[in-house]
């Protein structure tokens, strides 16, 4: 008897060589929900940013703790070359060869430009690049963010992080279309309608 193979169906999402997903979205917009549920489906390491982020803040007692410090309390963004040896350091472990997943990267024009910098740094450089980017009404990431209970999450916070998360919007995701896959996706419906949607597109490349 001949046994007839099926093929995958959206939810098994086949990688033909290594890559890295990078996750961008407004406040609010799933990100780190969904970098997870798509890590465990592809057994991949997750790395989120700004964990990295608030580690050195918590535990580093030197110059880079203390500019993550500042950070966190002007509601700004880190300097890109910080960001750059943070996450490069990170990603230069072993359990990152097979791929990541990365949530918070790419949030300015210089983090993203730089991103490739990143990756040759930690000798990720074979890794396949795709982007990620979740869409979602700046009302409704104001809506889901009134719900969370996250102590960095205050009405002047949460609307100062999307301000910067918009500037230069445009010129980051033509730079993302133009070196890597980019993948648009509807944040606004439930966490398993936007998870099937990410693993359809994926199989879709």
């Amino acid at each position: 008897m001949v046994e007839i193979q099926k093929a995958p169906r959206s939810s098994e999402t086949p990688r033909e060589k290594p890559s890295v997903f990078v996750l961008i979205g407004p406040e609010g917009s799933g990100k780190t929900t969904e970098a997870t549920l798509l890590a465990e489906k592809l057994n991949l390491p997750l790395i989120v940013v700004g964990d990295l982020l608030r580690d050195r803040a918590e535990n580093d007692p030197g110059e880079i703790g203390q500019a993550c410090r500042d950070m966190f309390a002007a509601h700004a963004y880190l300097d890109p070359s910080l960001v750059r040896k943070i996450v490069a350091e990170r990603l230069s472990k072993e359990d990152t060869l097979s791929g990541f997943v990365l949530d918070g990267g790419d949030r300015t024009v210089e983090e993203t430009e730089h991103f490739p910098e990143t990756l040759k740094l930690a000798d990720r450089s074979d890794l396949t690049v795709k982007i990620i980017s979740l869409r979602l009404a700046g009302w409704k990431s104001m809506e889901r963010l009134s719900t969370r209970q996250r102590e960095d999450d205050s009405v002047e916070g949460s609307l100062s992080r999307l301000s910067r998360f918009y500037y230069h919007l445009g010129e980051r995701a033509t730079f993302m279309k133009k070196n890597w896959n980019f993948i648009q996706v509807d944040a606004g419906r439930s966490i398993d309608e936007v998870h099937a949607d990410i693993l359809s597109k994926i199989n879709s490349q």
